[in-house]
């Protein structure tokens, strides 16, 4: 009697795990939210270099590249490459967000400050913030 009962245990468990990989087999993988925003907010590794855009550019080509409709939001990418910068393009990286908030050599302090007073969070509502701070705060 214990031993019908220990194959029918045996059996119920593999028809389960069956059922669970059958179903998951089906649906296949989540599709990626659309329209999401992020904003990449930090000192002067999320404003990166000119030429380069520091890591911005790789996240936004890995993001598009896993199927996300991603967009970086922020305030201070047309500020820093100045108008006639922005009009001649020269120093323009192809696929790569002009928006975030990176603020070369601020102190953790001072970018809650100036996040504080520019009120971007509100205005822009992005769905997930990447704050890069306190490099600058080690020194």
């Amino acid at each position: 009697m214990r031993l019908q009962q220990f194959w029918a245990l045996i059996a119920a468990a593999f028809l389960v795990a069956a059922g669970i990989y059958f179903v998951l087999a089906r649906s296949g993988p989540a599709a990626p939210p659309s329209g999401l925003t992020y904003m990449p907010l930090g000192d002067s590794i999320t404003q990166g270099y000119p030429s380069s855009r520091g890591y911005r550019c790789p996240l936004q080509a890995r993001l598009v590249n896993a199927g996300y409709h991603a967009s970086a939001v922020g305030l201070s990418g047309f500020l820093d490459l100045g108008f006639l910068d922005r009009l001649t393009g020269w120093s323009k990286v192809t696929d790569c967000p002009d928006n975030w908030e990176g603020h070369g050599s601020y102190t953790t302090a001072q970018i809650q400050a100036w996040f504080d007073a520019d009120h971007s969070m509100t205005q822009l509502k992005p769905d997930i913030i990447l704050a890069l701070v306190g490099t600058v705060d080690v020194r």
